[in-house]
């Protein structure tokens, strides 16, 4: 399932832990993938986020739980939506208070492109 991600996502490992945590990247996204344990209910965890914008997993931009591998085309497409979309879903915007510039998502778009 990995190497699936991996070729339709043109990733490419960036670390691994055992055999539960996989942590992809390209040069768009980072990837994680929880692989299914009693901690996550034996569910798939899959979550993706910019680079610009990545923070930390709990604060992704993307998550979605799976039962199985039958969702897998449907993550596969709105990953690279993420990717095909990127200029109009990724902003910058102003923080007047700290006068700095920052990088958001446009949620109205994200609601378009992303299925899951």
């Amino acid at each position: 399932m990995i190497e699936i991600l991996m070729k339709n996502l043109n990733l490419k490992l960036r670390s691994q832990i055992e055999n539960q945590n996989y942590y992809l990247e390209n040069d768009d996204i980072y990837v994680s993938v929880v692989m299914p344990h009693a901690g996550n209910n034996f569910k798939l965890l899959i979550r993706a986020d910019y680079k610009e914008t990545f923070d930390r997993w709990s604060n992704c931009l993307y998550e979605v739980w799976v039962d199985n591998n039958g969702d897998l085309k449907a993550i596969i497409d709105d990953v690279n939506n993420l990717v095909k979309h990127k200029d109009s879903l990724l902003v910058k915007s102003y923080d007047k208070y700290d006068d700095e510039y920052f990088w958001d998502i446009n949620e109205n778009k994200y609601d378009e492109f992303i299925m899951l």
